[in-house]
């Protein structure tokens, strides 16, 4: 019985018994039912293709800024070389500015303006050479010059470690010792010159800040002496002001002794009560008990 209803439910239903799922039911566009659902399809459609287009227009800009960076970073080496050439830079500026502030700048045995024309001197050569790179005159300057034996002499040998550490060398120059700079504004010496600059333009700021310190610290000792000064001349003032005062009170009370007539003062003493207890009280005594 249930095998006969099984079959009959199969005849009418052929797609009963079976794994696959039944084919959709397509109905034609002009069907009231369809419409919606073909728009919301080709909308679906529509949202697609803009997605994938934004997606290849950000993939062209990833790969296009990528490029840029490749064509414009250094390879390897050369990075590392840079970085080695910066390394190298920090520390002959650490170098040279130890040897600027510790050994040459000594106001221990040199005075301020003697520092403060040498430091002048120096940046005057640095600034030729690296404002005028064609002009050979000022790459050279003799030991012999007024200015070098005046200014740099005194502070030698460390002033000759410290041109010799910028690129400067010893030569012989129309018969006489001169330091020559024969580097090419490529090099890197020329950087070392230009480090020299600023370290020394700096170190010219400093000793200024330092005397305009001092001048200060110096006018502020003199004002307060100044008026320490001032307030013992007042005081002595007052003081003499206030003795004439009490002077002047005495004297008017008191007549003075250039006005006292002959025996006057004697005529007083005569004229005063004995003082028994005293000197002459007990003077007087002794002579009543010799009668």
């Amino acid at each position: 019985m249930t095998q006969e209803k099984e079959e009959e439910h199969k005849q009418h239903n052929p797609f009963s018994g079976t794994s696959r799922a039944p084919p959709p039911r397509l109905l034609p566009r002009n069907f009231p039912g369809a419409q919606p659902s073909f728009n919301a399809a080709r909308a679906m459609s529509s949202a697609g293709t803009a997605a994938d287009a934004a997606q290849q227009a950000q993939q062209a800009a990833r790969a296009a800024a990528l490029s840029r960076l490749e064509a414009a970073a250094p390879s390897a080496p050369a990075a590392a070389e840079a970085v080695r050439a910066d390394a190298e830079l920090r520390d002959a500026r650490r170098l040279f500015n130890s040897l600027l502030t510790t050994k040459i700048l000594d106001e221990l045995h040199h005075s301020a303006d003697s520092l403060s024309a040498a430091l002048t001197l120096l940046l005057r050569i640095t600034s030729n050479i690296l404002d005028h790179p064609q002009e050979q005159k000022y790459r050279c300057f003799k030991k012999s010059s007024a200015a070098y034996a005046r200014h740099l002499v005194p502070l030698e040998p460390e002033i000759e470690k410290l041109l010799a550490m910028v690129g400067f060398r010893r030569r012989t120059v129309d018969l006489e010792a001169a330091w020559v700079f024969e580097n090419a504004p490529s090099s890197r010496e020329w950087q070392l010159l230009q480090m020299a600059r600023e370290v020394l333009t700096n170190a010219g700021v400093a000793m200024q800040e330092k005397a305009a310190r001092r001048e200060r610290e110096r006018q502020e000792r003199l004002s307060k002496a100044a008026t320490e000064r001032e307030r013992l001349r007042l005081a002595l003032a007052d003081d003499r002001h206030l003795r004439t005062a009490e002077y002047e009170a005495r004297r008017r009370t008191e007549p003075a002794v250039s006005e006292w007539k002959p025996g006057q003062r004697q005529q007083q003493q005569q004229e005063a009560p004995p003082q028994f207890g005293g000197e002459e009280g007990m003077e007087e005594e002794d002579d009543d008990d010799d009668e």
